[in-house]
């Protein structure tokens, strides 16, 4: 067995906060060097002029790419560290086709209402698409998403094929084999889930600083990377985490794979849920959401037991309960 793949077997004993401690290290920071981003997300909030707006985008959209690389004796400096850039797959920036448009003051003036933006809503990425027709012949989400999330990392994750291959693992469902096999339903479903992460871990978006969300989705890629290789691996089908049942003392976070479904419970699932929301006519919200989390083998973060009012109504506005 690889190291990797004990690694993934381990994740059905931790806690939302454990796996993000443990796998945020795994995130490849020489290909995606974390100060970069970081000193650039801040470029782009105290951008004052269009120019600045564009060269800090243009300079992270080549960060995504995996093309800004430290060196000492590199063409540009940021933060007293000195950078070279490769060329940019054209499908992710190329000048003659997104340049007039990233220094209009029109994305610019968009730009800054994106920046004050409180609540997550999906509508964003049809404005990128359409109104500025960036990416629109794209058969990917990932670099609008993106654009989004350098304007406002506080409301809009990062999402790839990585962190949705994670998600899809601990939710049990089929994974997903690209970019280009992932939709707006994902990413809306993605936000949901990176959102319970961070408050499972005590994290408050709006006041955390960015360094410790970015961990959840520096944990979460490493642990979507993982997976991507176990599934093209040709000499071994991917495998999840077996753990012992619910009535077992060793249960873990994400419950028993081998029940009737095939699935591997957390927090997020519809047979969990539904099962919380059946319980609520007879007993309290917290002990429905014990009862059920007992049954089905999910070991509950505190704000459920604590909180569980402010996850139901989450869950009324997603459509549950009944929902398939």
């Amino acid at each position: 067995m690889t190291v990797e793949e004990t690694g993934i077997k381990k994740l059905c004993g931790l806690s939302h906060c454990q796996v993000v401690d443990e796998w945020s290290a795994g995130f490849d920071s020489v290909t995606y060097p974390r100060d970069f981003y970081f000193q650039m997300l801040r470029a782009v909030q105290a951008a004052s002029s269009r120019s600045q707006l564009h060269a800090s985008v243009v300079l992270l959209l080549r960060w995504k790419d995996g093309k800004i690389r430290e060196d000492p004796v590199g063409t540009f400096e940021i933060g007293g560290v000195r950078y070279s850039a490769g060329n940019t797959k054209p499908n992710i920036y190329a000048p003659n086709t997104h340049d007039e448009t990233l220094r209009s003051r029109c994305f610019y003036e968009w730009s800054g209402s994106v920046m004050t933006l409180q609540q997550f809503s999906e509508e964003h990425l049809e404005t990128i698409k359409g109104r500025f027709e960036l990416w629109s012949k794209a058969t990917s989400l990932v670099i609008p998403a993106f654009l989004l999330h350098i304007l406002n990392p506080r409301v809009f994750p990062i999402f790839d094929q990585h962190v949705e291959r994670a998600r899809r693992f601990f939710t049990g469902l089929t994974p997903n084999s690209g970019s280009a096999d992932i939709t707006l339903d994902d990413y809306v479903s993605y936000h949901e889930f990176w959102l319970e992460w961070l408050v499972d871990c005590g994290i408050d978006p709006f006041c955390a600083e960015h360094a410790r969300i970015k961990q959840v989705d520096d944990a979460l890629w490493s642990i979507g990377k993982c997976l991507s290789g176990r599934q093209n691996s040709r000499t071994k089908r991917a495998q999840r985490p077996r753990t012992s049942s619910a009535r077992g003392s060793s249960g873990g976070q994400y419950g028993d794979p081998s029940q009737a479904d095939g699935g591997i419970h957390t927090t997020s699932s519809p047979k969990f849920i539904n099962r919380v929301f059946s319980y609520l006519q007879s007993m309290t919200q917290s002990q429905a959401m014990d009862r059920a989390g007992q049954e089905i083998g999910v070991k509950l973060p505190t704000s459920y037991l604590r909180h569980p009012g402010s996850h139901i109504d989450r869950w009324r506005k997603q459509g549950y309960p009944d929902r398939n």
